[in-house]
């Protein structure tokens, strides 16, 4: 398959006043830091405003953010590219757009031991318009278990067009967008891989193109974490003895402890084994939930206070289930919608091993969890442990399978608008739909989505 590019200047005189064509000596090579991302480079005879526009598939273009060159040398990457693609590339110039230069590049190849997805379905006119999504995946079959853990970004019909290997064998379980979305954050935790170590959990923020790079140390890290507004980073630290605290690193600051599950347990006259497998901060009510696989239990925390709000789950004192057969185990990656209803990827109580996303309106009032939506009966898709289910800005809700590593996008009636899946038992992480890719560049959004944004 050929990758047509498109390089066109608006404006611009096909001769600028030097008399050097508008755009001369076009070439298009591999980046350093991706096989899968381009470098267009050109020398500029005019200036005026310029952009690139490249497809992928036929009818589909996307393009660099608009700016303005001066005349001399230019660079511009080309993101989302899948490997092992030819590129054909045309520049046009003046507001008759004549092809000024013309040449053909190559995308390089990825690791080819990085298993590769297969699609299953996909409906661009039903689906979230987002082209991206981000996530981690273990290589090896056989859910939660060590083996070389790597993070990818596929495009939406499953090629991978962004990879990166976690080193030393370390797991990447909850690879993130920045809060204000201009790079990545990619996890490295040692607690399943340095036998129970985590001393040596890191955060590395970086740029999609690697010309940007710091890590942050984030001791006790053993599954997941999160970003406040204001850069802090919060994490589930785990504790001896069954005991779990969330921790905080302010931006250039210390380690402060936020909440500690065993004083906040046994001020409610409880004894219980706290381990987590989530942490989601919720900006709308700026609170955190922090989900407990050990005790199938939920608890929300004041993320300014450290104050524990409120619980839900199997343990005394938490809200009740309505009906009483829709009460989760082993629930993963809660977290609310923007309508403040309670969503989660979880077992059913009576055994049946087929996952479900169960969607609860919170009843302060009676002290209740009342589901309100549900998907997974009747699909045949489980997922032994780990799982996820986050709603969309279309309605729609992006659903993982972890351990079976398949992601699938359904409407709000249950229909599937996207679906891949890797085969097997090969532990997939935290799974974000991404827009926009250049916004990783460091640059930030053009301009905030409309509304409150919850998922990331």
């Amino acid at each position: 398959m050929k990758v047509r590019l498109l390089l066109v200047l608006v404006g611009c005189d096909r001769e600028g006043d030097s008399g050097l064509p508008a755009v001369q000596a076009l070439s298009v090579d591999v980046g350093a830091s991706m096989p899968t991302v381009l470098v267009a480079t050109w020398l500029q005879g005019a200036p005026g405003p310029v952009r690139v526009a490249y497809s992928v598939d036929d009818g589909e273009w996307r393009s660099t953010p608009p700016r303005v060159a001066s005349v001399g040398p230019q660079r511009e990457l080309l993101l989302g590219l899948p490997a092992d693609h030819d590129v054909e590339v045309q520049v046009l110039v003046g507001a008759d757009e004549v092809v000024a230069a013309a040449t053909t590049g190559r995308t390089g190849s990825l690791d080819s031991s990085f298993p590769l997805p297969s699609l299953i379905t996909y409906d661009p006119d039903r689906a979230s318009p987002e082209g991206f999504v981000l996530g981690s995946l273990n290589r090896e079959d056989g859910g939660w278990i060590n083996g070389t853990y790597y993070v990818f970004i596929l495009d939406r019909r499953g090629r991978v067009v962004w990879l990166r290997e976690t080193p030393d064998g370390h797991w990447s379980l909850y690879p993130r967008p920045s809060r204000d979305g201009t790079h990545l954050i990619l996890d490295e935790s040692t607690y399943w891989s340095d036998a129970r170590d985590a001393s040596g959990g890191l955060l590395h923020r970086t740029t999609i193109d690697g010309a940007s790079y710091a890590s942050v140390e984030v001791p006790g890290l053993h599954h997941a974490w999160d970003e406040l507004p204001d850069g802090t980073i919060v994490w589930g630290s785990v504790q001896a003895m069954g005991a779990e605290r969330i921790d905080a690193r302010r931006p250039d600051g210390p380690i402060e402890t936020l909440w500690r599950s065993d004083e906040y347990f046994a001020s409610l006259g409880l004894i219980t084994y706290a381990e987590s497998n989530s942490v989601q901060y919720d900006e709308v009510s700026d609170s955190i939930l922090i989900s407990f696989y050990t005790n199938n239990t939920v608890v929300e925390v004041d993320a300014t206070t450290g104050e524990g709000r409120r619980m839900f789950g199997a343990l005394a004192g938490s809200y009740a289930f309505v009906p009483p057969e829709a009460q989760f185990v082993w629930q993963h990656a809660a977290n609310f919608t923007p309508d403040g209803n309670l969503l989660v990827s979880a077992h059913p109580p009576d055994g049946v091993k087929e996952q479900r996303a169960w969607e609860y309106r919170v009843n302060d009032g009676d002290g209740a969890l009342e589901l309100v939506w549900a998907y997974g009966e009747g699909t045949g898709l489980f997922a032994r442990t780990a799982g996820e289910a986050f709603r969309l800005p279309n309605g729609n809700t992006l659903i993982n399978y972890g351990a079976s590593a398949q992601i699938r996008e359904v409407t709000a009636g249950g229909d599937v608008v996207w679906d891949v899946d890797w085969d097997g038992e090969r532990l997939i992480g935290h799974t974000t739909l991404l827009g926009d890719l250049y916004d990783f560049t460091g640059r930030g959004p053009e301009a905030p989505a409309s509304g409150p944004m919850r998922h990331r």
